[in-house]
């Protein structure tokens, strides 16, 4: 035990020898953490319903070491004019998803290729407005190349004339193609074609203060914003989001021409919190941090590290690490559509979800779906143990495409199984998280 002791001892004082160089760079200057920031940002390609498009910015929200499936952008990236919801909205996954080209009128036309983009549905869609410009995307699948960014949890604590920078994609026309007067143009969408501005804050402008048009809570700076980076995330000397990037309420009363703004984080936050979607925050906002700040931060670190090592062994030998591990496999599983309406939809099975047309359902169809009944089925996970059970539907629901399951009772079922609503034309998966089987 005492050898295993100061083994894990010496990894964290190895990991405290690798932190140290690295943040003592930082503090001299370097600004790694907001250029690694920019691996979250995706360009975003909306499509009104007149059939025009229009681009912006997004970046993805999660847990550490897991590709995005949740992205935080604007509201107004997602609505037409009138406010009703956009046609489709994509996240281009390299900059040959999108090829530009001129009409003989010299229109731009959009040709998009749907290997390339991953189509979004909005999170918060039923209750989504301008004010606060904020709205959350999941995206049909995780965007393997992208990683997600950590959140402060307020922006309140942003100090005037600190340092911040505005994260997303370039809105000049050159960077659409649409400067050429004849050929194809791609959209500029890959990693390396992310634009940083830096900036420094302002002022804080809260809604209820009466300083600005509006309700929403912004952070004023001088970090640039224009059409192209809108959605992207306004990041401080860390690297986390502070903020929403908008040009929504550039301009208004109590808006200085030379300021742009970003909405409070927190909206953000709240959003996902609503909705279950976990995410990494950093609980300080506005640290600023000096070369014995960095010292005495590693040395925490070193501390934190050393003694979670020690949590985690003492956990393998007991029961309670089995039992977290059970309920974190039990988080894990999903209910993945295959086809028919939710076809690349994922639905998280924590206790139990319930499927029909009926408004009560956890999954609910569109009225009028073929095959479909009012309430048609429930899926329960119950200590790890998934089973499923018709609730006295009218065409039956189906296990593995050709058992028809007796009506109200508990059938077992596991991992990899497909449950079908009457016929294989609305089929789900059971997966874990990831889509993986």
């Amino acid at each position: 035990m005492k050898k295993r002791f100061f083994g894990a001892l010496l990894s964290a004082l190895l990991l405290f020898s690798i932190l140290l160089p690295g943040a003592a760079a930082w503090a001299d200057g370097e600004n790694s953490a907001v250029t690694g920031a920019k691996s979250s940002v995706v360009r975003i390609l909306t499509e009104y319903n007149d059939g025009s498009y229009t681009t912006g910015s997004a970046f993805g929200v999660g847990k550490a070491g897991n590709a995005p499936e949740y992205f935080i952008t604007n509201a107004h990236n997602c609505l037409e004019a009138d406010g009703n919801p956009v046609r489709e909205i994509y996240i281009l996954l390299n900059s040959e998803a999108v090829s530009i080209s001129l009409d003989s009128d010299g229109v731009p036309i959009a040709d998009i290729d749907m290997s390339r983009v991953v189509t979004c549905e909005v999170v918060n869609g039923e209750s989504i407005s301008l004010d606060p410009d904020v709205a959350v995307l999941r995206a049909a699948n995780p965007v393997s190349d992208r990683s997600c960014i950590k959140l402060r949890e307020t922006s309140k604590g942003l100090a005037e004339k600190q340092s911040v920078y505005a994260l997303g994609y370039s809105g000049d026309p050159e960077s659409l193609g649409l400067s050429q007067s004849s050929g194809n143009q791609s959209i500029l969408a890959g990693i390396d074609d992310v634009k940083t501005n830096g900036g420094k804050v302002s002022s804080i402008k809260e809604g209820d203060s009466g300083e600005h048009a509006g309700k929403t809570d912004l952070v004023a700076h001088s970090a640039v914003i224009d059409n192209g980076n809108t959605g992207g995330p306004l990041v401080d000397e860390t690297g986390a989001a502070v903020g929403v990037n908008t040009n929504a309420v550039n301009g208004e009363t109590g808006v200085n021409a030379n300021e742009y703004c970003s909405v409070f984080i927190d909206y953000a936050v709240a959003i996902l919190k609503e909705h279950e979607i976990e995410f990494d925050t950093v609980k300080s906002a506005g640290v600023q941090l000096n070369t014995k700040s960095i010292v005495l931060l590693s040395a925490i670190i070193l501390i934190i590290v050393a003694a979670t090592l020690l949590i985690l062994y003492f956990k393998k030998l007991g029961r309670d690490y089995l039992e977290e591990q059970a309920k974190k496999e039990a988080r894990q599983l999903r209910l993945q559509g295959m086809s028919g309406v939710f076809a690349g939809h994922r639905f998280p099975i924590d206790t139990q979800v319930t499927i029909g047309r009926a408004p009560s359902n956890n999954i609910v169809y569109p009225t009028g779906t073929e095959g479909v009944s009012a309430n048609h089925c429930v899926v329960i996970n119950s200590s790890n143990q998934i089973y499923v059970k018709d609730t006295g539907s009218t065409y039956g629901t189906y296990l593995n495409g050709d058992s028809r399951l007796p009506p109200n009772q508990l059938v077992t079922v596991q991992v990899g199984d497909k449950i079908s609503l009457g016929s294989a034309a609305e089929t789900f998966i059971i997966t874990r998280k990831g889509g993986k089987l």
